[in-house]
């Protein structure tokens, strides 16, 4: 799956959009403060890029458990991210056996 961060946009209770531009850069900066591993450096500078990459569920499982931890944004705007990120699991695909 791809994510590309570099503008992100939230929607208020009144249904007006705003853009959040450079969110991939303020998360990808976040992370890279608080990674621990070589791989989630590498998750961070990705992100950071602002630029269309390819996510593994792995990478993406563990995006939403920093989220899920960390209060980096206001909520609201934290809470969307978080959604759109769920999002973007792929579903298991719906195998139909033929007889």
């Amino acid at each position: 799956m791809n994510l590309n961060l570099s503008t992100f946009k939230v929607v208020d209770l009144d249904g007006k959009s705003y853009d959040i531009p450079d969110m991939g850069k303020q998360l990808g900066n976040e992370l890279y403060k608080n990674c621990s591993t070589i791989e989630q450096e590498d998750l961070a500078r990705s992100i950071h890029k602002g630029e269309d990459f390819e996510i593994s569920e792995q990478d993406l499982n563990l995006l939403i458990q920093f989220l899920d931890q960390k209060s980096l944004f206001v909520r609201w705007i934290q809470s969307q991210l978080v959604e759109y990120l769920k999002s973007l699991k792929k579903e298991p695909e719906n195998l139909e056996l033929s007889e």
